[in-house]
């Protein structure tokens, strides 16, 4: 508990970073389903589709204000 409420201190002075960019490489050409992980939250935050070509999946972000995790795998849709 001690440690959560250390982690919620640091949050509130972080900076949000505003238009990161930047590619998951080696993948195979296609479709591909992109899931925005909250990590303080424990649940999914944002989910989109993007294309992947010549092995490069571009990711972008308008605001990101904290850390994350992407879940990125074929769709087959």
């Amino acid at each position: 508990q001690n440690g959560r409420k250390i982690e919620q201190g640091a949050k509130s002075e972080s900076k949000p970073i505003k238009g990161l960019r930047f590619e998951v490489l080696g993948l195979k050409d296609g479709k591909y389903r992109i899931v925005l992980w909250d990590t303080w939250k424990g649940e999914v935050a944002e989910e989109w589709h993007a294309s992947c070509v010549d092995g490069r999946l571009s990711v972008s972000f308008g605001i990101l204000l904290r850390d994350f995790c992407l879940i990125v795998e074929r769709s087959w849709q």
